[in-house]
């Protein structure tokens, strides 16, 4: 019978406490944590759209100077004026 580990919830974000030493649940939850990751971590730095139904996709992130472009939907941009603070 195959030992069976466990994560708990621990600190940050849920960071993963190995019950049982395994280096494939180790690199299983790497994968994993990538895979979240990717999805999460928005691309900044891209020209801005020319139009609020420029091409794009959800969370993505641009800036020109003036204004931060969200992406919240496919092809479907918003802004929001930078101002000084």
């Amino acid at each position: 019978m195959a030992k069976q580990s466990a994560f708990a919830g621990n600190g940050i974000y849920g960071t993963p406490v190995l019950k049982e030493k395994s280096n494939l649940i180790s690199r299983e939850w790497a994968k994993q944590f990538s895979q979240l990751a990717a999805q999460l971590i928005a691309p900044v730095g891209l020209v801005a759209p020319a139009t609020s139904a420029s091409a794009g996709t959800p969370g993505m992130i641009a800036t020109d100077g003036t204004y931060l472009y969200i992406c919240t939907a496919l092809n479907t941009w918003k802004r929001i004026t930078l101002v000084a603070f």
